[in-house]
């Protein structure tokens, strides 16, 4: 019998010799790997998300399916990320979690927070859309300022 090295000598070879005569292909293959690796990373993130929701509503899959009016076997294998889901399904729980789509699709912290500011930034931007592109270019500008000083002051207290 062959032991472990001469195994992972020989899978390195066949790989080795595999992208000298078929390059392409397997570029093509490994990028495909690479999609569906990343494809089952956002199933994940998504699922994390649905479950954080659903847990922190209190709600049991079974009371969540029922409120989405989807079967709950499915929901559980998309919280665990073992199917695909359709925007529509999405869209069915988030109503009966009460949140948006962009909450339920966010997968970082950083776009958790932009989320909660989302509501500041909507009535910033109803405050400048009517206004001319020179004011709005001043109204960066001091906002810019403002910012800085609260930058300094802060560091200046600690």
């Amino acid at each position: 019998m062959f032991s472990h090295k001469y195994h992972i000598y020989a899978v390195l070879s066949i790989l080795k010799i595999t992208i000298v005569y078929f390059g392409w292909f397997n570029f093509i293959l490994f990028s495909s790997i690479i999609r569906i690796m990343k494809k089952n990373k956002m199933l994940l993130q998504v699922g994390k998300n649905i479950r954080d929701a659903r847990k922190e509503k209190e709600l049991t899959q079974e009371d969540l399916a029922e409120k989405a009016d989807i079967n709950p076997k499915f929901l559980g294998k998309v919280e665990r990320a073992e199917t695909n889901v359709s925007l529509r399904t999405l869209s069915k729980i988030c109503d009966a979690l009460r949140i948006s789509l962009c909450e339920l699709l966010a997968f970082t912290a950083m776009d958790k927070e932009l989320l909660r500011l989302g509501d500041l930034s909507s009535d910033i931007w109803k405050l400048i859309k009517s206004k001319d592109k020179k004011t709005i270019q001043l109204s960066i500008k001091v906002f810019k300022e403002i910012l800085e000083g609260i930058e300094a002051l802060s560091k200046s207290k600690t």
